[in-house]
C-alpha cells in the first residue's frame, strides 16, 4: 500500500513494503512528487535495483531510503550502500533530520539518508 500526502504543497509518497515496478499509469495517476519514502532493502519491499527503476520512473527532488539493513536489525536485507550504488550516489547527504520547503527543493534528484539512531543512543 502507498500513501501520498501534501503538506502545505509538497507531495510526499510513502511506498510502504511496495514490492513491485508500478506502470506508467499508475506512476501517471500519482502526479507530481516532490518527496519519496522507497523501500530499498528487499525481503517484503523493493530491492535496490527495482527501488533505483521506481525512482526514475517518479523522478521526484527528494528520494530517502527505507527498509534496509541497520547494525540492530535481525532480518534479512541488503544495506543502503547497495541502493546508493545503483543511484551512482559516492557521497550520500546523511541528516539527522529533515526539514524542507518547496523553495528548498533541489532541481535534480537529491537522496537523503537519515542518520540511523541504535537504541543505545536513545
Amino acid at each position: 500500500m502507498v500513501y501520498v500526502f501534501d503538506y502545505d504543497g509538497l507531495t510526499v509518497l510513502h511506498l510502504g513494503d511496495l514490492n513491485y515496478v508500478p506502470s506508467q499509469s499508475e506512476v501517471d495517476q500519482l502526479g507530481a512528487v516532490d518527496v519519496v519514502l522507497v523501500p530499498v532493502g528487499g525481503g517484503n519491499g523493493l530491492d535496490s535495483a527495482k527501488a533505483a527503476e521506481v525512482i526514475s520512473l517518479l523522478e521526484p527532488s527528494i528520494v530517502i531510503p527505507m527498509h534496509y539493513k541497520t547494525p540492530e536489525l535481525n532480518l534479512k536485507l541488503a544495506p543502503v550502500s547497495k541502493f546508493l550504488k545503483e543511484m551512482g550516489v559516492t557521497n550520500p547527504q546523511e541528516e539527522e533530520s529533515l526539514k524542507i520547503t518547496r523553495s528548498q527543493l533541489p532541481e535534480q534528484t537529491q537522496v537523503v539518508v537519515l542518520a540511523h539512531k541504535s537504541q543505545s543512543e536513545s
